[in-house]
């Protein structure tokens, strides 16, 4: 590897590691509860933590994007484990 990319790939760590930092300590913002549209009706963003601390939301593109349905398979095998520390919620555009 030459020593441009060794150079770039280091600073890029850098960064990395400050950016961490930063978004450590930064105060925490107030999101507005959106109302989405759910399998049963309207549901507000903070019904969808369902009493946890953590909420992992997914947005997914649908059908029309072939990595989205792909990674939406993948999380079939994941779900409980994710369930164990957050609630999980993918939200799409497709019914």
């Amino acid at each position: 590897m030459n020593e441009t990319v060794k150079e770039l790939e280091k600073k890029y760590y850098e960064l990395g590691q400050e950016l961490l930092a930063a978004r450590q300590d930064a105060e925490p913002e107030l999101v507005e509860d959106h109302v989405l549209v759910g399998p049963h009706g309207p549901v507000r963003l903070s019904e969808l933590f369902d009493g946890r601390d953590e909420l992992i939301l997914i947005h997914n593109m649908g059908r029309s994007c072939v990595y989205c349905t792909l990674w939406a398979d993948g999380f079939v095998s994941i779900h409980d484990h994710l369930l164990s520390r957050a609630a999980f919620v993918v939200v799409s555009p497709d019914s």
